[in-house]
């Protein structure tokens, strides 16, 4: 008689954030023991394609409990059955054989009237045969996804029941010559927004290659779900004078879309360099524009040389971007990667990008923004603003930047506003930050403006109140002999600055490194670089004695082990009383 042959259990195992090719078939292998099985084998964000394009990628799974969300491929699992172990029924208790029949119970004293009682059973009855255990054949349900791409929870790859459209189906002569496909592709995109069902697909194979116009992609659409699936390379006029009539100032331009998934490993080339040198920058157009969007994710794809911002997202949201290459020259001007506004809960992440601009720029009436893992450089930094440019009002609060490298930028963590502007930026936390030969790589301008000219602070000014920003764990090298700068308005300061951990090392040994601050207040802990601050005073605003809290940080939904610290507390009352003492020192001695 065989006996039941044993495994090592396998059980909980979560495979996230998967990216790049396989040269093999098969790219996901769960092989899992027939009797054991594998139980609750999570995978999240698996984008792997196959290193030939004449290939498709697989699955092979047998026996294994499966929950899989975003994952590029179809996986089919035979679920495994716990083996139904045959559970005896208990003995029935047989009744004692009574030596003396027991005397009848007294009836209980009550005070009211006597209530018939039953007498009492002599013998329990037989206890029933238990019923054998109940083991699932299915999967358990999935646990709560992230509330920003609850709306993906049913998304699978392409081509599962859905309608499935390529360039070649709106294409009329496959030999045409002609090399503007936009017709086509605004085709494809009314057949793909318009279709019905709960999903649609439209999709660009490796090799292929078109030059479009720029398009106007409008919703709202029929589908829940719409997928364009880049893997080939869609380009724009080579020259800005053959852009065509079509006056946009975007070349891909998603308007009122919902529930958009623009993914691939392919290339979008707006070729702008023959449009930074002959075309002012307010004449040029953005490579690809999310306007009054709502629940996008846009994952994989590289963009090359933008003729202004690569990507600009407004008035959105819930938006995740990842996995994205943004490459323009150092030199190209106003090229920025990524710039946000008027938006809310959106999240950058696992991204290259190396323009001549900010590499992120996130501005005004914006909140809940996450930036994790980007590498940035060449390029202006992430930055805060511009905010408040002609006395405007504007407000950005609630932004994380962590796990993030800047490489040989003009700057790293910025917050820049322009004098007489209103509004305030608070809750704001760079933390993790790696530098490497990157000028200023902590910098707060209240006195920005973005030509040459000198600016002459006027009496009563107004200016972007900063407050509660955090700057923690720099490491690395500045080019520059200022790390840190702080330059803030004398009227309404900078307060709660607060900068730990922070160990920046001179690129150059014979230069060493300072810091500038003017009108701060700055708490520092294990910071490598003095900072002596001239502290500004709240002329005839007296400090509360009970402060309100700030609103918390934002909450990154990738890594629910990585909260973000709570913000620090402001400065104790001894301290501000402190400055305005001093000041007021300061101007008794002038007027002795």
């Amino acid at each position: 008689m065989l006996q039941a042959m044993t495994a090592v259990k396998v059980s909980n195992v979560t495979f996230r954030y998967f990216t790049g090719t396989c040269a093999n078939d098969i790219a996901i292998k769960l092989d899992c023991d027939e009797v054991t099985g594998c139980k609750d084998i999570v995978m999240e964000h698996i984008n792997i394609t196959s290193s030939s394009t004449k290939r498709p990628l697989t699955a092979y799974c047998q026996f294994a409990d499966i929950i899989s969300h975003f994952v590029s491929m179809k996986i089919k699992c035979d679920y495994y059955e716990e083996p139904l172990v045959p559970v005896e029924p208990p003995q029935q208790v047989e009744p004692p054989t009574p030596t003396k029949p027991l005397a009848p119970a007294k009836p209980p004293r009550h005070v009211g009237p006597l209530m018939p009682t039953k007498p009492p059973t002599m013998f329990p009855k037989p206890l029933a045969p238990a019923k054998p255990p109940v083991y699932y054949a299915k999967p358990p349900a999935p646990y709560a996804q992230p509330s920003m791409l609850s709306f993906l929870s049913n998304f699978v790859q392409y081509g599962n029941g859905r309608m499935i459209l390529t360039m070649k189906d709106f294409i009329s002569n496959s030999n045409s010559t002609n090399v503007d496909h936009s017709q086509a592709f605004q085709n494809a995109w009314r057949a793909l927004c318009g279709g019905k069902g709960g999903s649609a697909s439209f999709v660009i194979q490796a090799h292929e290659t078109y030059t479009i116009q720029p398009q106007l992609l409008e919703g709202p659409c029929m589908p829940r779900n719409i997928h364009i699936q880049i893997d080939g390379t869609i380009e724009a006029p080579k020259m800005a004078n053959d852009w065509g009539r079509n006056k946009l100032d975007c070349w891909l331009c998603f308007e009122k879309v919902t529930g958009l998934v623009l993914t691939g490993s392919g290339v979008l080339n707006t070729h702008g360099e023959s449009w930074w040198s002959s075309v002012a920058l307010q004449s040029r157009p953005v490579a690809v524009r999310f306007f009054g969007c709502q629940n996008i994710l846009y994952n994989g794809l590289t963009q090359i040389n933008s003729p202004r911002n690569h990507i600009t997202i407004l008035d959105s949201n819930n938006a995740t971007l990842s996995n994205l290459h943004l490459i323009a020259p150092a030199s190209s001007p106003n090229t920025d990667g990524i710039d946000i506004s008027h938006s809310q809960n959106i999240n950058i992440m696992s991204s290259t990008i190396k323009t001549g601009d900010d590499c992120v720029a996130i501005k005004r009436n914006s909140y809940n923004i996450n930036v994790t893992y980007v590498t940035c450089g060449p390029g202006h930094g992430i930055s805060i603003g511009s905010l408040g440019e002609g006395g405007a009002s504007e407000v950005v609060q609630n932004v994380n930047v962590r796990h993030c490298t800047f490489t040989g930028t003009q700057n790293g963590a910025r917050i820049k506003t322009w004098p007489g502007g209103q509004g305030f930026v608070k809750n704001i936390l760079y933390e993790d930050i790696t530098l490497i030969n990157a000028n200023f790589p902590i910098i707060i301008d209240q006195q920005y403006r973005d030509n040459a000219g000198q600016y002459k602070q006027s009496a009563g000014a107004t200016a972007v109140k900063v407050s509660d920003v955090t700057f923690r764990s720099f490491t690395g090298t500045c080019a520059a002999p200022i790390a840190i700068k702080l330059d803030c308005d004398p009227n309404t300061g900078c307060d709660n600055i607060v900068m730990e951990q922070i160990n920046i090392a001179s690129s150059s040994p014979k230069t060493p490194l300072t810091s500038y601050c003017k009108f701060a207040h700055v708490v520092s802990r294990f910071v490598s670089i003095p900072i002596t601050c001239s502290f500004h005073t709240e002329d005839s605003q007296p400090a509360s004695l009970n402060p309100q809290p700030s609103a918390p940080y934002a909450i990154s939904p990738t890594t629910p082990h990585t909260q973000p610290h709570a913000p620090t507390t402001q400065p104790p009352l001894f301290f501000r009383f402190y400055t305005n003492f001093k000041a007021f020192l300061g101007r008794l001695g002038r007027n002795c």
